[in-house]
């Protein structure tokens, strides 16, 4: 096996993590009994997508000047050729490296590498999502930093997707989704955004849906910034409470900023109420005032199912109310509109028993119960016994 030359020449990198590495290079030998793609005999292959397995909008090879501002996509980054330039971001080591794809390979292989430098067979590999400048370079720079979506949101979406429930909220795959908060309160993520401000209360969480909880629970909190990268001033999972709220469009390589939103509004089907109607389909949902004085809400397509004290029949719903209402332990009426048979029971709550040839009704109160109470300037005389 080639393996033992190869980790020579891998030990010998300077400034990369040694264990890291040999995490990276383990991934890049095993990766080699099922690669479709030429070129295994070097170590520039490093957890590459090559070959048969490239998208299609890649190419076999990049040269300066005549692919400047290419794009290479390897795995879900898109790397931009610019060619002459470099960064002053922070270096992670150099690594002999024979072409210029092969650069961008290794650096996708290594989860803390932002962008790269290629020159005189070296793969210098950069740290830190730092914009380039003139410099005798070719330099691999992503479209956004590594962990961040592209294309970016320029606005808040108007149909938007949810993060699931009991799900945490991971960048950038929920970014420019809403998610509602334990409390009801909705907010929308945006990855790799800068906060509206750097103050803020600052807390210990040990997730983005954590810090985004604690948010909502908070009197005066609008949003959050989580920090996603570590720098000399925060580490990462660093949560702040802010005030501030409202969409923003500044990238910011370090924060993720997670704001409040007014709650999603969807259509509604035309409902087939009138008004006044005490028979279904056209009074769901609406109150009907018996003889007596006291208020029916009506149900249809639905029934109590609670225990029966009384039942007889009566010919529509409305009727079967007005025989609750003389009842004085009455509450709630289920009608069967085949069979007419009325079901007269003690619950003050909604239905909770689908089924189409039902109508039910449960007692409000009286109407100006609070002054008058149930007169009933309509009563009829009382001919039930419970």
């Amino acid at each position: 096996m080639k393996s033992a030359g190869l980790l020579g020449t891998w030990w010998l990198v300077a400034g990369l993590a040694s264990c890291e590495l040999e995490r990276a290079f383990q991934r890049y030998l095993s990766s080699q009994e099922s690669s479709k793609g030429p070129g295994n005999d070097t170590l520039c292959r490093l957890c590459s997508q090559c070959g048969d397995d490239c998208s299609s909008e890649n190419k076999g090879s990049y040269t300066c000047d005549a692919d400047e501002s290419s794009i290479y996509r390897v795995d879900d980054i898109l790397f931009e050729l610019k060619c002459g330039y470099g960064t002053h971001a922070r270096e992670l080591g150099s690594v002999p490296c024979a072409s210029l794809k092969q650069c961008a390979d290794i650096c996708a292989g290594i989860e803390t590498c932002q962008s790269c430098d290629w020159a005189q067979d070296l793969c210098n590999l950069k740290g830190e999502y730092m914009p380039t400048f003139p410099a005798p370079y070719m330099t691999w720079f992503p479209l956004a930093p590594r962990g961040c979506p592209y294309p970016r949101l320029t606005a808040a979406p108007e149909v938007p997707d949810f993060v699931l429930p009991e799900a945490n909220i991971s960048c950038p795959d929920d970014d420019g989704k809403y998610y509602e908060s334990p409390t009801g309160d909705f907010f929308l993520v945006q990855c790799c955004t800068k906060p509206p401000s750097p103050g803020g209360t600052e807390i210990s969480t040990t997730n983005i849906r954590e810090c985004v909880d604690r948010c909502a629970q908070d009197e005066v909190c609008r949003s959050v910034s989580y920090t996603k990268t570590a720098t000399d001033d925060e580490a990462v999972g660093l949560c702040r409470l802010l005030s501030g709220e409202g969409f923003r469009t500044e990238q910011d390589p370090v924060h993720h900023y997670i704001h409040t939103v007014d709650p999603p509004q969807s259509d509604v089907p035309h409902a087939l109420t009138k008004l006044c109607s005490s028979d279904c389909p056209f009074a769901d949902g609406q109150q009907y005032i018996s003889d007596y004085g006291e208020a029916f809400h009506i149900d249809c397509a639905k029934r109590h199912g609670a225990k029966t004290i009384y039942q007889d029949v009566q010919p529509t719903l409305k009727d079967c109310m007005d025989s609750c209402a003389q009842i004085h332990s009455c509450h709630s009426v289920d009608w069967n509109a085949k069979s007419h048979k009325c079901y007269y029971g003690q619950d003050h709550g909604e239905p909770r028993l689908s089924g189409m040839v039902w109508q039910s009704a449960h007692s409000m109160g009286c109407t100006g119960a609070c002054k008058e109470g149930c007169t009933g300037t309509n009563r009829k005389p009382s001919t039930r016994k419970a």
